[in-house]
């Protein structure tokens, strides 16, 4: 999965070098983000977050969109803390954090391990836009276009793996277990990704998605 900003990009840069298969969204029923708080901290919701410390994803997209969702609740004067996702719970276990804007598995692992509590799904989607375009499955537009065929193929195959996980979303998520060393017993836990075929889409939500990535910095307008 590229993310949305980066194939913009490139389109913009190279016009019909790149084609969308599917897209990955979030929103507020199927959210990427999740706000965690160490299990005894009194925090209960992002408003509370005033003069905080937060730690987030590495990079700019995180950051950016979390700034932007606290500003619209009125929340200022937040200091970020950038880590990957194996060292935020560690983070907010010895204060070094106050909350965390996290992806899964660390939500889920916060509550099944004991170490901390979720107390908002979907900060970005919730107070930005929804459904928030984050990744697409694309493929090499001049290569599609010289071997149609081939092009085909990939297409009706990716078509059959999301319509397969969507009917069985259990086993769907079982390869999880060893790409993200996740306890067996979490995984009827993990939310499903929103993923839709292009031609199933109305094309104005990526468009909109884009347009809000340009204004707020997160892409070249």
């Amino acid at each position: 999965v590229i993310p949305i900003q980066n194939v913009a990009s490139v389109e913009a840069e190279r016009p019909g070098s790149i084609g969308i298969i599917a897209l990955l969204m979030s929103d507020s029923e199927n959210p990427i983000d999740f706000v965690v708080v160490p299990k005894d901290s009194t925090i209960k919701s992002p408003r509370e977050l005033r003069g905080k410390t937060v730690v987030v994803f590495p990079g700019t997209f995180a950051e950016t969109l979390t700034r932007l969702a606290l500003d619209k609740l009125g929340v200022q004067d937040v200091k970020f803390v950038k880590l990957p996702p194996g060292e935020m719970a560690q983070a907010l276990q010895t204060g070094q954090a106050h909350a965390g804007v996290v992806y899964e598995p660390v939500a889920s692992l916060a509550e099944h391990q004991g170490w901390g509590r979720v107390i908002e799904r979907g900060l970005w989607e919730k107070n930005l836009i929804s459904p928030l375009v984050i990744g697409a499955y694309a493929y090499n537009g001049p290569v599609a276009r010289s071997n149609p065929v081939l092009a085909g193929r990939a297409w009706d195959a990716l078509a059959r793996a999301i319509a397969d996980s969507k009917a069985n979303p259990l086993q769907a998520r079982r390869p999880l277990l060893r790409y993200l060393k996740v306890p067996d017993e979490i995984l009827p836990k993990l939310p499903s990704p929103r993923v839709e075929m292009a031609d199933t889409i109305d094309h104005t939500l990526l468009r909109r998605t884009v347009g809000f990535y340009a204004q707020n910095g997160i892409l070249a307008k």
